[in-house]
């Protein structure tokens, strides 16, 4: 005796999504969404160090290493997230936003 999901899967009839033009629209329209909104989300933030970290507090130093800088004038590009934000904010005196 077989269950009612294999009994639902066994009659499942894929031809029949490529009929149905509802689902079509809807599925195009969130596959869209989904790329607009991840296209979207990516902003580029170029951040250069411009002074150094010697003599400065410890969690500034680390910050700076997290942001992927660690010498003068490098450049770092970071995607625009709250953490970043937040740790840019931090060490916003050594730093400049390109």
């Amino acid at each position: 005796m077989a269950s009612g999901a294999e009994q639902l899967a066994s009659s499942f009839n894929f031809g029949a999504i490529s009929k149905a033009a509802e689902l079509k629209k809807r599925i195009w329209f969130t596959l869209g969404a989904l790329i607009v909104y991840r296209l979207g989300t990516y902003i580029p933030i170029p951040v250069t160090q411009i002074k150094s970290a010697i003599g400065r507090k410890p969690g500034q130093k680390e910050t700076l290493i997290g942001l992927g800088l660690n010498k003068l004038n490098k450049t770092s590009v970071l995607e625009d997230t709250p953490s970043v934000r937040g740790m840019v904010n931090k060490v916003k005196h050594l730093i400049r936003i390109e």
